[in-house]
């Protein structure tokens, strides 16, 4: 089982509107605590002993928050990025800092999706054992309308291509992204430390051209949200 979960706190969350105003994304509140915390007990309800928190604008909402407890056995840690560098800028930053294990799971901190996470480590597992290449797994959810988040191309358990949300793709079916992954610390250490980088839109676009993306679908109707959306 992977020790470590790293969780990505530091988008703006500009579709939210006031909401967001003041108050990081992640920690909006949902049914009494902020969403973040339910990513934390779901990490510690798999056995993850380590939580890391990598976190931007109002990051220090995060920290006081959060820095320094043990939530359900796991250790959670804060990492606030001293300018908005994107989503694998933040991962560069928390790499420089020494703060990532060799290999570690990701999970966006405005979604969630009811996933068994053992059997998504134990995928992982299985590709390592067998030096097939792979350096990094993305979990995949099937949508009715994928036009509204864009659609992730996949054969013989390989993500093969991306596809943009448009207009013209609404209504029809798809995986997306469930914004869950599975990262091998050798890839964070290409990316720039000094300059802005998305994850999402440079780094694994390049990886997918490699042969080195995985991709793991979760069970039909698994539950999925996205608060980073006004409606869902």
């Amino acid at each position: 089982m992977l020790a470590q979960a790293v969780i990505l706190c530091g988008g703006l969350g500009t579709r939210l509107g006031e909401l967001t105003a003041s108050t990081p994304k992640p920690m909006l509140p949902v049914a009494g605590r902020p969403f973040v915390e339910y990513l934390i007990l779901e990490a510690a309800r798999y056995g993850f002993k380590r939580v890391t928190l990598l976190a931007g604008r109002f990051g220090e909402q995060v920290q006081e928050a959060y820095d320094g407890r043990v939530i359900n056995g796991a250790r959670v840690d804060v990492i606030i990025e001293p300018e908005p560098r994107g989503t694998g800028g933040a991962l560069a930053y928390a790499h420089a800092l020494g703060a990532l294990d060799p290999a570690f799971l990701l999970m966006n901190g405005d979604s969630w999706i009811d996933m068994d996470l053992t059997v998504f480590v134990q995928n992982w597992n299985a590709y390592q054992r067998e030096e097939s290449g792979v350096f990094a797994q993305i979990l995949l959810q099937s949508v009715p309308d994928s036009g509204r988040y864009g659609a992730v191309e996949t054969a013989q358990g390989r993500v093969t291509g991306f596809r943009e949300k448009t207009p013209e793709r609404a209504g029809q079916a798809g995986q997306i992204n469930a914004g869950v992954y599975i990262l091998s610390r050798a890839v964070i250490a290409e990316i720039p430390t000094e300059q802005a980088c998305s994850l999402e839109a440079e780094v694994f676009p390049r990886l997918v051209a490699a042969g080195q993306v995985a991709g793991v679908a979760a069970p039909d109707g698994a539950y999925f949200i996205d608060i980073g959306l006004p409606v869902t």
